[in-house]
């Protein structure tokens, strides 16, 4: 089965699609999944929570839970599994980006579960140009500083930030 492709082909290479992913986690580890948001440039977006929600360290039980939206969004791992994998699929060569090493362990973790495939190029972007970038993004808006660690908030400022990368060079 085969989920993460390394190396993309030719076509691939000159027209993908951009996507980002973020995720939330509730441990230390960064392997008791919370919430994953995934993004394109326009307004393809994909976000869910998991059902049940792992009972989580401090900081997730007051720093994350308190911001999730809840039952609309609430789904259990197959299905939700089954949804991103169509959501990934639906995009012509998906490249997928990423900040963290854990956002692709648990994307990769969550279709496992399902057996859903989806097949992506992976891009960890986590330079100090674009942990500056980020922090940039989110100080001039104190709204985005108060639902920070939200995957729907903290996958539209990754978006956002590569863009004024892509734009500024």
């Amino acid at each position: 089965m085969k989920r993460r492709m390394s190396i993309p082909t030719t076509l691939d290479r000159d027209h993908p699609t951009h996507l980002f992913l973020d995720t939330e986690w509730a441990d230390a580890d960064g392997t008791a999944l919370v919430s994953i948001a995934i993004i394109g440039a326009g307004t393809s977006e994909f976000y869910a929570e998991c059902d049940p929600l792992p009972r989580g360290n401090a900081f997730a039980r007051k720093g994350l839970y308190p911001h999730l939206l809840g039952a609309v969004f609430a789904l259990q791992v197959p299905c939700t599994a089954r949804s991103m994998a169509d959501f990934i699929s639906q995009h012509h060569a998906p490249h997928i980006v990423a900040t963290h090493a854990n956002d692709f362990a648990l994307l990769d973790g969550m279709l496992a579960c399902a057996s859903a495939i989806a097949e992506y190029t992976a891009e960890l972007r986590h330079s100090e140009s674009h942990r500056e970038c980020l922090r940039l993004e989110f100080n001039p808006d104190p709204a985005l500083q108060e639902r920070r660690h939200h995957a729907g908030v903290d996958v539209r400022v990754l978006r956002d930030a590569n863009s004024a990368l892509s734009t500024n060079g």
